[in-house]
């Protein structure tokens, strides 16, 4: 290794590479912002507000602390920058706002190399379509997913006179 600083700082920029990488994570359903910002919602059936954010904010320090250990491997940075995204998109499925689960599904994890795409992993519920978000607000009107998820089944119980 040399032993001038400029030295050091060209070996590790032989080992790191250069350029831009960047971890995403989307949530792309049509209310997906909506339920992300207002912090007056209620989350009856569990999740909160803030469910991107929270994860990237209460974790960025370990998050700097795993690329800066894995800077000088091969790929270190990349598979961190990975691992971040990952990780920020399971936090965000396990804190988002439960209904009917599609919004807790929609988390996609994504990292950019100079704007390259180079990671993806798919949501496990896409965008719904305008016809889905119409079934989802009917069945809304008639006691399913706002409020909780037995009070249909409540209903069905109650013995008929």
């Amino acid at each position: 290794m040399p032993s001038t600083f400029d030295g050091r700082m060209a070996e590790l920029d032989r080992q790191v590479g250069r350029g831009r990488i960047e971890s995403r994570v989307k949530v792309d359903q049509p209310y997906a912002k909506y339920q992300h910002e207002r912090m007056d919602l209620s989350h009856p059936s569990g999740g909160k507000a803030h469910y991107l954010r929270d994860p990237l904010f209460l974790s960025r320090n370990g998050f700097m602390q795993r690329i800066a250990t894995r800077a000088l491997r091969p790929n270190g940075v990349m598979s961190a920058m990975i691992s971040i995204a990952d990780d920020i998109a399971h936090d965000a499925y396990k804190q988002a706002p439960f209904e009917f689960g599609d919004l807790k599904a929609s988390p996609s994890p994504a990292v950019y190399e100079r704007g390259t795409r180079v990671y993806y992993r798919p949501p496990q519920k896409s965008r719904l379509t305008k016809p889905e978000l119409r079934i989802k607000y009917h069945l809304r009107s008639i006691g399913f997913g706002n409020d909780n998820h037995t009070s249909i089944s409540r209903r069905r119980r109650r013995p008929r006179r």
